[in-house]
């Protein structure tokens, strides 16, 4: 099949470039795009130069363009580059700095989840002060990320946190990597209510192919993928046109089996076109859905 790819998480900038070697480096995709995070894992940066280490390293990755504007990245596709979109995966990468914010986003971010694991003063999240939604501070700061321009990104929030600014700012909010917790219990993965006020309001959640996120464990097949993806589809038919992938490639520990030495779109697609899938609802899960989200949110 003429497969394209546009993966809405990974930790390449921060942590390796594995996956850029093995997996974005494929060129069989007839169009590439890639969300890359830049993540201190909860540490505070007193200054810029974490992130800026982070954007230097993109900027010298062979063939990722990094794209401002839905035109830019239009154009990056066009060209058969890969185009990349930069995003702040807790505000712990600026400071929770409103200053900050809006430097980072001049230098080309356009996605930011307010925390990471830990609780940084901005919101609960799922695995510090889990109880708590957003705070005054973290109002402030979501409602700046989005006056710039900026897609909110819930996949480390509370689910109290989550729901309140999918409540808030509908058609800006992404969760980039997250799992249906009905079928794996991880805090990280959406309940059933957040995922059906996700696509109340016009969002897209990326398939995270962490085994923890797909099982509980350590140990996972392709195939558990699938069940998550099935499991969404069958809960509301408009999840057709909202799931993508975020693979959390660089991020995690351990991935199924079959994706440790082979690109992983091929081995996920196979997997899907086994079940009898159309090719459409497949281009549109690894492609479609995460274009034109970007395509509508992303300034002109």
């Amino acid at each position: 099949m003429n497969l394209s790819y546009f993966d809405a998480h990974c930790d390449t900038l921060t942590t390796g470039d594995h996956y850029h070697q093995v997996h974005l480096s494929e060129e069989r995709f007839a169009r590439r795009g890639q969300i890359f995070a830049v993540c201190a894992d909860g540490v505070m940066q007193a200054d810029d130069s974490f992130f800026q280490q982070a954007v230097s390293k993109l900027s010298a990755m062979p063939g990722a363009v990094l794209c401002r504007t839905g035109e830019a990245m239009e154009q990056a596709l066009q060209n058969k580059q890969i185009a990349a979109i930069l995003s702040i995966e807790g505000a712990d990468v600026v400071g929770c700095d409103e200053c900050r914010l809006h430097h980072a986003y001049e230098t080309g971010v356009r996605l930011i989840g307010l925390t990471h694991n830990r609780f940084n003063g901005l919101a609960g999240t799922n695995v510090e002060e889990s109880a708590l939604g957003l705070t005054e501070r973290g109002r402030s700061f979501a409602a700046k990320a989005v006056e710039l321009g900026m897609i909110l990104d819930i996949s480390h929030l509370s689910d109290r946190s989550a729901a309140e600014l999918l409540a808030a700012y509908p058609g800006r909010v992404i969760a980039s990597h997250s799992n249906a917790r009905t079928l794996c219990g991880h805090p990280r993965n959406l309940t059933d209510d957040l995922f059906r006020q996700l696509l109340d309001a016009g969002g897209i959640c990326g398939i995270n192919l962490y085994t923890r996120f797909l099982t509980g464990g350590t140990q996972a097949k392709v195939e558990d993928a699938v069940r998550h993806i099935e499991y969404f589809r069958a809960m509301d038919d408009r999840a057709e046109s909202a799931l993508a992938l975020g693979c959390d490639f660089d991020g995690c520990a351990y991935l199924p089996d079959e994706i440790q030495t082979s690109p992983a779109a091929y081995v996920l697609a196979e997997a899907l076109l086994q079940r009898n899938y159309p090719e459409e609802t497949v281009n549109r899960l690894f492609f479609d859905n995460l274009y034109h989200f970007l395509r509508r949110t992303l300034p002109r």
